[in-house]
């Protein structure tokens, strides 16, 4: 019998924060994964906590962990505004589903990232 984690709790939550990016970022548990990136993005967890974590792992992530990183970047509900580097990048993917993810994200996050070109 699998127990239920409740990141409802601050404390816990940032307890148990490393080994849900663990989770996260990992491809071989698909379900898992995303029951993850749900579960973080309805957390209780501060913004300043949660995001870095979150950009952080983006570099050592599977692909199917960093689609899923972009995801928990669009449900949650924090401004996200240091993502958008990372977010940009993923566009350039030859990964369509990572540049899915990377556009819904970046729709919530900084709609004029898709309507306005990158200026040097």
């Amino acid at each position: 019998m699998r127990k239920r984690i409740s990141l409802g709790v601050t404390n816990t939550a940032a307890l148990l924060l490393p080994e849900v990016i663990k989770c996260l970022i990992q491809g071989r548990d698909e379900n898992l994964g995303w029951r993850a990136a749900q579960s973080l993005s309805e957390s209780s967890l501060q913004g300043q906590l949660l995001l870095p974590a979150l950009t952080n792992a983006t570099p050592i992530a599977s692909t199917r962990g960093r689609r899923r990183i972009f995801r928990c970047l669009h449900w949650s509900k924090y401004p996200a505004k240091e993502a958008v580097p990372v977010l940009r990048k993923a566009l350039l993917s030859p990964d369509v589903q990572l540049q899915q993810e990377a556009t819904w994200a970046l729709q919530r996050i900084a709609p004029e990232v898709l309507t306005k070109p990158k200026v040097n």
